[in-house]
């Protein structure tokens, strides 16, 4: 078995250099020692991130309260790191939920943990924006089908209809996630405060609030501030196109800059692929095909926003944003910071992770920290802007931006499984409130006796699933979390109904 692992390691590692380069640099460390550092950083940016730290605060006092904007303020200002691993909406997802742990591991108690959250992605993404995603697999849906591809950030808020006919449809494998999510849905979502918003997007900043304070009963933690990165970023954008000597406003208006950049970051994740976006602009093209080309299309700086919410992938081209929403219906924006700013104002814009990341990072000088794709391709959006940059001769701009860091790793690092009639797995957030919490004994567990190297074995699989999906081994495949359990040394905590039996 430790051959096989090796093996799946040796795979993410050939695939995902920054893999390879945790584990041989900090395999040995304990998480508390990681985390430790990760706020080591001083920012030297293009452009004060005043605007962005208000916007985030004026956000935060509507939905928290003024005290806890009041921390995020100060917690930005002090230490201009944030967690951008996740998608947007209630977070269960076990890598997602447990990053969000391990990046609250250096902070204090009357800190926050500022996790600004991407919400471009429909709401079947695999977070599952839908409604309630469990360890196991199992899903509780809230939202109907017909608006799955409707982007998180631009879904209607749910109603209490919604939330008692997911409440009376529960049917898990585990009756104690039922009860908990029973619980979660009465006492949660059908919350006054929750219920009185008008947009998903926000009921997911107070319902995040929520459950991070019930994963945290038993021991003292920093509060969660879990806002859309986008609508923060729009913000600013905003702002930045006012003024012409913004990096936003050159990449997006100055035509020798942007053309570098589109040249540079061509065909790179995240970013776009001008043959597939040409193609998409066939009015003809079937659903099959379309949704097919949009796969590997990306979109050039923003996406369109169709009628139902949907991404519309956007070519650039004679100025002018084009794109073809799935209903077949033609889109079209001029590239002017008049335009773009109404566009975005509308919401029939938004920004697509590429401009985000200028926005936040590139610009601001924010350290984002993710998972093991965002390192990868944060790195390479940020040697495409230089590059670009250094072309143009703008050889302090690039300076600046190269001194952002890039490669911050933290979700998919995992510290907790569950084990249970159904087997081994890491455990949700479902998993872990039904077990009463994050305890003050787990957490000193989790700091002092977990490495990165055991950390980064449990979630293995779901890396090794992502990374290599083009070339699954069968073999490999069929390593189980149990044969990772075995493989840990015993450090990893373990809940649920069988926990004993470890």
């Amino acid at each position: 078995m430790s051959s096989l692992i090796g093996r799946m390691r040796a795979e993410v590692c050939l695939r995902r250099p920054v893999m390879a380069d945790l584990l041989e640099q900090h395999g040995d460390e304990t998480l508390q020692t990681y985390t430790g550092r990760f706020f080591d950083y001083q920012a030297h940016p293009l452009q004060a991130p005043d605007d962005l730290i208000e916007a985030a605060a004026k956000l935060t006092e509507e939905l928290l309260g003024r005290e806890i904007s009041e921390r995020l303020t100060d917690r930005l200002n002090r230490c201009p790191v944030i967690l951008t691993a996740n998608h947007h909406g209630p977070d269960y997802l076990s890598l997602t939920v447990q990053g969000d742990v391990l990046f609250s591991l250096p902070e204090t108690a009357d800190s926050v943990v500022p996790v600004f959250a991407f919400g471009g992605v429909p709401l079947n993404n695999l977070s599952w924006g839908r409604g309630i995603r469990l360890s196991d697999g199992g899903r509780v849906n809230l939202f109907p089908d017909r608006l799955k591809s409707t982007m998180v950030g631009t879904a209607p808020a749910f109603d209490r209809e919604m939330v008692e006919r997911a409440n009376g449809k529960l049917d898990t494998p585990s009756p104690l996630e039922t009860d908990q999510v029973r619980v979660l849905l009465e006492e949660d979502y059908l919350a006054r405060e929750v219920l009185a918003e008008e947009t998903y997007s926000r009921q997911s900043t107070i319902l995040n609030h929520r459950i991070w304070r019930r994963l945290s009963a038993g021991s003292e933690r920093p509060e969660m501030v879990y806002l859309e990165i986008e609508a923060l970023a729009a913000e600013v954008i905003g702002l930045d196109l006012a003024d012409s000597e913004s990096l936003m406003y050159r990449v997006l208006c100055d035509p020798e800059l942007r053309n570098g950049v589109l040249e540079a970051l061509e065909g790179r994740y995240g970013c776009w692929s001008r043959s597939a976006l040409v193609n998409l602009q066939d009015t003809s093209l079937d659903g099959a095909r379309r949704r097919a080309l949009s796969g590997s299309a990306g979109t050039t700086f923003f996406w369109g926003v169709d009628a139902r919410g949907r991404r519309i992938p956007l070519l650039l081209e004679d100025e002018t944003l084009h794109g073809v929403d799935d209903s077949g219906n033609p889109f079209s924006a001029s590239c002017t910071p008049e335009v773009l700013v109404e566009a975005l104002r509308e919401g029939r814009l938004y920004p697509s992770l590429f401009t985000t990341f200028t926005a936040v990072a590139f610009a601001r000088g924010f350290r984002c920290y993710g998972g093991f794709m965002q390192a990868d391709y944060l790195t390479e959006m940020k040697l495409g802007l230089v590059s670009a940059l250094d072309a143009m001769g703008q050889t302090d701009w690039s300076a600046s931006v190269q001194q952002v860091l890039t490669e911050n790793y933290v979700t998919g690092l995992i510290f907790a499984v569950t084990r249970d009639r159904n087997g081994v797995r890491p455990s949700g957030a479902v998993d872990l409130i039904a077990s009463g919490g994050l305890s003050a004994a787990m957490m000193e567990t989790v700091r002092e006796r977990i490495t990165v190297e055991e950390a980064s074995l449990m979630g293995l699989p779901e890396v090794y699933r992502m990374v290599c999906h083009d070339a699954l081994d069968p073999e490999l495949s069929a390593v189980t979390p149990e044969d990772l359990l075995a493989s840990s040394g015993g450090s990893l905590v373990v809940v649920g109904q069988e926990a004993s039996a470890c």
